[in-house]
């Protein structure tokens, strides 16, 4: 892989991490339609820790915050808050642990993908008809169920970001905490699938060029960083749905393609 693939893919994975149009998904059908073959996912997992940077960048004051609040409870909002993100990650810590050997097949398995795609899209498109003047605290049963949306997105081609805002707006989440929550809950679970395969991602130096390793990390980090901007702009004017169109459309060509 060259230093211009590594970017490519850092890029793509930046756009689509939090945007709610699956990284995992694009970074496989990329690979498979444009030739860029990469050892196992290990280059994926370089390109989820340069988005996890974008992150702690983007919110490190309202994470300072959480810290401060969850220990000294100066703010119970911000210290339920913190439960709820813990809480939420175990069912992505079960399912990961669980059936890591399953997951990691179905990352060269383009129709699988093509096919959460077009799933994806029509959990983001059930957004349309709800009213987005919920409420700012996230619930404990709330975190829970927002915690399997995200298990099941570990499977590619679902979209984490789609299915754990979709469903906080569906429990009546404002979509701003929706946004605040899904972003900072990929904390713990990037971080978890870093250092899972940290070992696998060291040995990429054997079969990819280390300018292709840094480019795709920088490449994810300060595009992911824009794009949680964004993000947050367009969920605040109710566009959220807007996003089923997009999925529905690349997961019918690249299925249609696949299966041709």
């Amino acid at each position: 892989m060259t230093l211009i693939q590594g970017i490519v893919l850092g890029i793509v994975q930046a756009l689509t991490e939090f945007l709610p149009v699956s990284s995992s998904g694009h970074l496989v059908l990329a690979e498979h339609f444009l030739k860029i073959h990469t050892p196992g996912i290990a280059m994926e997992v370089v390109l989820h820790l340069g988005t996890l940077i974008s992150i702690l960048v983007f919110y490190f004051s309202e994470l300072k915050k959480l810290a401060i609040d969850f220990f000294t409870n100066r703010d119970p909002v911000g210290r339920q808050m913190v439960w709820g993100l813990l809480i939420a990650t175990i069912p992505a810590v079960i399912v990961g642990l669980g059936f890591e050997d399953q997951i990691d097949a179905f990352f060269s398995n383009a129709v699988l993908v093509s096919v959460a795609m077009i799933f994806t899209g029509f959990v983001l498109f059930s957004t349309r008809f709800i009213k987005h003047k919920g409420r700012d605290d996230v619930l404990i049963i709330s975190a829970l169920l927002i915690g399997v949306a995200q298990a099941v997105a570990i499977v590619p081609g679902i979209s984490r970001s789609g299915m754990t805002i979709s469903v906080a707006l569906i429990l009546g989440i404002s979509n701003i905490t929706a946004a605040r929550f899904s972003f900072i809950l990929a904390i713990p679970a990037l971080l978890g699938a870093g250092i899972l395969k940290l070992n696998e991602a060291l040995q990429l130096t054997t079969n990819v060029s280390t300018g292709a390793i840094i480019g795709g990390f920088l490449s994810s980090a300060i595009v992911g960083y824009l794009v949680i901007g964004l993000l947050i702009r367009l969920i605040s004017k109710d566009k959220f749905w807007l996003f089923s169109i997009y999925c529905w459309t690349i997961g019918l060509i690249s299925l249609l393609i696949t299966v041709a």
